[in-house]
């Protein structure tokens, strides 16, 4: 009887010893582990590590050098709002293809993008179309349709930058939206003009613009003011002479601006100044109307004006 009970002992011993241990291949033979040492055994997490390979001293001095050239030319690049031509509420830039246009906006108004009648609008883009809304329009019709791009920012105090490409201009525009806004802004084309003018002086050199005037209907009672250059002289096209014969107006322009920029012509009207076209024939700018003032402005800083003494009817 305890032979029985001590063998069951041995036998419930012998059988816990094996319950407890486990045996797994150690390469030559078997390796006996215990429970703990399994419970020790863990999943073992190998953590990636992302390397950015640093800029090289030279690379840093290369960029370096890149932000100053880029950011002076940004800035040379930039027209300043002192040399701008104004009219009413109107800005006028001097258009060139390499200038970068300032443009202030404000929250809940939006400004008028003019551009020049005749061209036709292709593209409209801007670095930030979240914070900004983006609009475009058409006004007049035939050779006065003009293309209008509305923009608008949704909070002050943000910046950004449209591009505007036309079949004829590209336009680089800084953004800020601040307290205060522009209502209009547009451009002056003096080059451009200037290539119109020698154009059409080339082609009618040979007419006399005295054709068909009456003489006893010629009005000379026109006087032409002007500041002076830095130097200290006229402008080398400074008009020589104005008349009128009661229905146009003539105004002879200086021999020197063949070699110089044709300016564009304002009138004057209820205190109200507006860009007018004119033909030119030889060396005159001929106007189709008459009128009490007007001023020729060449680029942002020359400017002549020329009074009608007498009212002139409308």
């Amino acid at each position: 009887m305890y032979r029985i009970i001590y063998i069951s002992i041995i036998l419930v011993l012998f059988l816990a010893s094996v319950a407890g241990s486990q045996t797994v291949p150690d390469g030559q033979g078997t390796q006996t582990l215990s429970t703990s040492d399994l419970e020790s055994i863990k999943p073992q997490y190998v953590k990636k590590k992302i390397v950015i390979a640093s800029m090289t001293p030279k690379e840093i001095r290369r960029e370096a050098k890149a932000k100053r050239v880029v950011r002076k030319a940004t800035e040379d690049a930039m027209q300043e709002f002192d040399d701008l031509v104004t009219l009413q509420g109107k800005v006028f830039f001097n258009y060139t293809t390499t200038a970068i246009y300032e443009m202030f906006c404000k929250e809940g108004h939006i400004t008028d993008i003019q551009l020049q009648p005749g061209e036709e609008l292709l593209f409209v883009g801007g670095g930030d179309t979240l914070r900004w809304v983006i609009d475009k329009a058409q006004s007049g019709a035939g050779e006065a349709k003009q293309w209008h791009v509305l923009v608008k920012p949704l909070k002050n105090k943000i910046t950004t930058n449209f591009v505007i490409m036309t079949d004829k201009h590209s336009y680089q525009i800084q953004a800020k939206a601040s307290n205060f806004y522009n209502p209009f802004i547009g451009w002056l084309y003096s080059h451009e003009e200037k290539m119109t003018y020698l154009r059409r002086q080339a082609k009618e050199k040979k007419h006399n613009i005295s054709g068909n005037i009456s003489p006893d209907k010629l009005c000379f009672a026109y006087s032409i003011e002007s500041q002076h250059s830095w130097f200290g002289q006229p402008y080398s096209w400074l008009p020589k002479m104005v008349f009128d014969d009661g229905l146009k107006t003539y105004i002879q322009m200086a021999d020197g601006m063949k070699a110089g920029e044709a300016p564009a012509l304002f009138i004057k009207d209820d205190g109200q100044v507006n860009l007018v076209n004119y033909r030119v024939k030889d060396n005159y700018y001929v106007v189709d109307r008459i009128f009490n003032q007007a001023e020729l402005r060449n680029g942002m800083k020359e400017t002549v004006v020329i009074t009608r003494s007498g009212k002139a009817s409308k």
